[in-house]
C-alpha cells in the first residue's frame, strides 16, 4: 500500500496538475468506493448542440476527470410547455448568460415532458445506453435524475385516462383565481383542473403519489434506467412522497381511499415497518434488477432534514440522503463572522457513524456557485460583487476551505462541474441549452488535489475521528476556537486537516500520534508542501505541531507510524 503521502508528492511536487492519483479504484459496475466524489454535469448545456456519441472520447474523459460517479442531469426529454414559461422569466437568465436568445431557453430539467432521452442528449433508449457503456469503459459509474413528484402539463402521462385511473391530483370544479391550476381537456370533452407541483413550480403538474398505477409506472421507469446500464439515481425531492408529507400537504384532493391508505401507512411506520410506503418497492425492485446485470444500484434522496423523513427513506432502500442541514451550519460559520465553531464541530464528532449513508456538497444546481455562496460576508452588509477583484479572490479562498471541508468527510461528495471551472457569476439556470460564457477562474487543480487525498487508501478506509487541538500546550477539545479538525487513520500513517472556518489568522498545535511521526505539511489552499525544515522547527516539546492557518487556511499534517511494519522515515529530516 502506498502511503498517501508518496501519492500527494506526486501529484504536488511535480507540478502535474493534470495527473489524478488512481489507488484501488474499483471498476464500474462492481461496488463503489465508501466515499465517491460525484460530479453534476447539466448534460444539454454540456454537449453545446451535439448529441453524447459525439463526444470525442478524450472531451468525455474531461467530464469524469476528478470523479467516481458522474451525473447526467436533465437528460429526460424536455417540455414546450415548460419552455413557454421559462421564456416568462428569461430576464432572470441574463446574468448568467447575457447574450441569451429564445432558441437557447429550452424547459426545466425538472419537468419532463416524457422519461425517454431528449433528442439532444440521445436519438434513442439504446444509443443513450452504448454512451453509459462508454462512460463505464473509462472507469466511471454513471447515474441521473429521476423526478417522482410532477411532470409537465404536456407529458405524454397527462390523458384523460390515467387522469380518470387516479394517476394525477385533479378537481372538476373551477378554481378561484388564487389557486393554481393546470387546465386539461380530456378527449371525451370533459374539463379537469390539475394542481401545479408546488407554489413556484408553474410548470408541473402534481401526480397523485399514493396511487397504485402511478407507483407501477415509476417502477417500470426506474427499473429501465438499470437496464439501460445507469448504475443509480438521485431521486428529486425524494421526502415529499412519504406518508406523512404527501398527506398534509395533498389530503385536501385524494380520495378517501387513498387517505385511508397513507394513515395506514404511518401507523406501520410507527410500528417499525416501511414495507408498503412508497419508495420500498421501487427501490428494491431496481437493486434486484441490477443484481440480475451483475452490478449494484445506488438511491440518492435528496431529501432535507428539516422533514424528518431522512431514517425513514434509508429504511425503504435508499443508500444515501443528502446532509442539507450540514450545508447549512457551513454556511452561517463562514459567512458570519463571530458564528462559534464548536457546534458544527461537536456535530461532526456525535454524528460521524451516520456519513457513510449522506451526501454532502459545497455547490449544488440548486444553490449559488460555491464561490459566489462564500464570498459574501453577512456581517459587512454586501453582495457578492464579481466585478470585485478582491471579492472574487476571496471567495475562491474561503470556497476552497468549504471544499475542503465537505469533500473530506467520511461521506459522498457532490459538486457542480462548474465548481471545478471556477465559475462565479449568477446561479446556472437548469432551462437553458448553454453554459455561461464568463466570469471564471480556473479551479481544476484544486479539485484534483482534493479528490487525490479522498481517492487514497488512508482517506477511503482509514477510520476517522475528530482529534482535540491544543493551543500552547493546553487541550482545548471541540469547544473552543475557530479551526476544524480532521483524522483519518491506519495501521501505519495519519492525517489531520485543519481547516480554518473565519477570515483571520489561527493557529492550533496538532497532536502527534503515539509511535509517530510528522513527515509532511501540505498546504491544500496553496497546494503546495511546507520546507522540510520548517516543519522540523515547529515541534514543540513533544506536545504537537504548532500550525499557523492563514486566514481560511487549510492543512494537512501527514504521519508516519514508526513501527516494525512502517520503519522510520528519515528522508525529511
Amino acid at each position: 500500500m502506498i502511503p498517501i503521502e508518496s501519492q500527494l508528492r506526486q501529484h504536488v511536487d511535480l507540478k502535474m496538475p493534470g495527473q489524478i492519483v488512481e489507488t484501488e479504484i474499483l471498476p464500474a459496475n462492481k461496488g463503489s468506493l465508501s466515499h465517491p466524489f460525484i460530479r453534476i454535469v447539466n448534460t444539454i448545456p454540456r454537449l453545446n448542440g451535439r448529441q453524447l456519441k459525439h463526444i470525442p472520447d478524450s472531451e468525455l474523459k474531461q467530464w469524469g476527470r476528478g470523479a467516481d460517479e458522474i451525473w447526467l442531469m436533465g437528460i429526460m426529454k424536455r417540455s414546450p410547455v415548460s419552455k413557454e414559461d421559462a421564456l416568462n422569466w428569461k430576464d432572470q437568465y441574463l446574468s448568467a448568460v447575457p447574450d441569451l436568445s429564445d432558441d437557447q431557453v429550452i424547459g426545466s430539467a425538472f419537468a419532463p415532458a416524457s422519461w425517454k432521452p431528449d433528442s439532444r442528449v440521445a436519438s434513442s433508449e439504446e444509443e443513450l445506453k452504448q454512451q453509459v457503456e462508454r462512460l463505464h469503459r473509462m472507469g466511471k459509474r454513471v447515474i441521473t435524475d429521476v423526478v417522482p413528484n410532477h411532470v409537465a402539463p404536456d407529458n405524454e402521462l397527462v390523458t384523460e385516462e390515467n387522469i380518470l385511473a387516479g394517476m394525477f391530483l385533479y378537481k372538476t370544479d373551477a378554481p378561484l383565481p388564487t389557486e393554481r391550476f393546470h387546465k386539461f381537456v380530456g378527449e371525451s370533452g370533459k374539463t379537469y383542473y390539475l394542481p401545479w407541483g408546488n407554489d413556484e413550480w408553474r410548470d408541473t403538474v402534481q401526480l397523485n403519489l399514493a396511487n397504485n398505477a402511478y407507483q407501477t409506472a415509476l417502477k417500470n421507469h426506474v427499473s429501465n434506467l438499470v437496464r439501460l446500464g445507469f448504475d443509480g439515481a438521485r431521486f428529486d425531492m425524494a421526502m415529499l412522497p412519504t406518508p406523512q408529507i404527501f398527506l398534509k400537504k395533498w389530503g385536501h384532493l385524494l380520495s378517501s381511499e387513498d387517505r385511508a391508505s397513507l394513515e395506514n401507512q404511518i401507523k406501520e411506520e410507527n410500528s417499525g415497518s416501511v414495507a408498503h410506503q412508497f419508495w420500498y418497492d421501487i427501490i428494491n425492485q431496481a437493486k434486484k434488477t441490477a443484481k440480475t446485470h451483475g452490478k449494484d444500484f445506488i438511491a440518492i434522496a435528496e431529501s432535507y432534514e428539516e422533514y424528518g423523513q431522512n431514517g425513514n427513506l434509508l429504511k425503504q432502500g435508499f443508500d444515501r440522503v443528502y446532509a442539507h442541514s450540514r450545508y447549512k451550519h457551513v454556511q452561517k460559520l463562514f459567512r458570519i463572522e463571530g458564528e462559534p465553531t464548536p457546534y458544527l464541530t461537536d456535530w461532526i464528532d456525535r454524528h460521524s457513524s451516520e456519513f457513510s449513508h449522506q451526501a454532502t456538497y459545497s455547490s449544488n444546481h440548486d444553490e449559488q456557485p460555491v464561490i459566489r455562496e462564500f464570498g459574501m460576508r453577512d456581517h459587512e452588509g454586501y453582495r457578492f460583487d464579481k466585478n470585485n477583484p478582491y471579492h472574487v479572490s476571496r471567495g475562491v479562498r474561503t470556497a476552497r476551505a468549504v471544499t475542503s471541508l465537505m469533500a473530506l468527510l467520511p461521506s459522498a461528495f457532490i459538486f457542480d462541474d462548474l465548481a471545478r471551472d471556477g465559475y462565479y457569476g449568477e446561479k446556472e439556470p437548469v432551462q437553458i441549452s448553454i453554459l455561461p460564457k464568463n466570469n471564471f477562474i480556473d479551479q481544476s487543480s484544486f479539485y484534483d488535489l482534493i479528490y487525490s487525498i479522498k481517492k487514497s487508501n488512508l482517506f477511503q478506509k482509514g477510520k476517522f475521528s475528530v482529534p482535540s487541538l491544543k493551543i500552547s500546550g493546553h487541550d482545548i477539545g471541540h469547544s473552543h476556537g475557530e479551526i476544524i479538525p480532521l483524522q483519518y487513520e491506519n495501521e501505519a500513517e495519519t492525517a489531520v486537516v485543519v481547516i480554518n472556518a473565519k477570515d483571520r489568522l489561527g493557529v492550533c498545535q496538532v497532536p502527534v500520534p503515539p509511535d509517530a511521526q510528522a513527515v509532511g505539511v501540505l498546504d491544500i489552499q496553496q497546494q503546495k508542501w511546507l520546507d522540510p525544515q520548517v516543519i522540523d522547527t515547529l515541534r514543540l516539546h513533544g506536545d504537537g505541531y504548532f500550525v499557523k492557518l492563514e486566514p481560511n487556511g487549510v492543512q494537512m499534517i501527514y504521519f508516519l507510524k514508526t513501527t516494525a511494519s512502517s520503519p522510520k522515515n528519515d528522508r525529511l529530516n
